[in-house]
Order: structure tokens, then C-alpha cells, then sequence
């Protein structure tokens, strides 16, 4: 079979992705919160990706300067 190299690299992602046993255990978990009705809004997941992406800044930041990691704030 042959495919368009455009569409290849998609593809292997997906291959990739659900090759690797702890990403597909994370997906089985999504959909069955999604089924049980738990869901977030899309401010919600902005949110929270926002305050990771903050924490993990202030680590990268924190080990080059050498200061201590902050503390859990779930």
C-alpha cells in the first residue's frame, strides 16, 4: 500500500502512540470518566494546562538557579 508522505507522519504518531501501553492505559481512563459523565469545559482544561505549564517553568527555572522545587498546589 502505498500513501502520500503528507498523511504518513499523522499516521505513525497514531501507531506510536497506541504502541505505548501507558498512553492507551490513559485513553481506556478518559473514555470511561467521559461514560460515567466526568467532564471538563474547555476553560476548565486551560486552566489546568496553563498552571502546568506554570509549574513546570518554575521548575526548569528553579534547577538552573538552583532554588529548591516548589511544593504540590493541587
Amino acid at each position: 500500500m502505498e500513501l502520500a508522505a503528507d498523511k504518513a507522519t499523522p499516521l505513525e504518531e497514531t501507531v506510536a502512540a497506541l504502541s505505548d501501553p501507558e498512553t492507551v492505559a490513559r485513553l481506556v481512563a478518559s473514555d470511561a470518566e467521559l461514560a460515567h459523565g466526568e467532564a471538563v469545559t474547555s476553560d476548565e482544561l486551560a486552566h489546568a494546562m496553563a498552571m502546568r505549564r506554570m509549574a513546570a517553568n518554575w521548575q526548569a527555572a528553579s534547577a538552573v538557579a538552583g532554588q529548591p522545587e516548589p511544593r504540590s498546589i493541587s
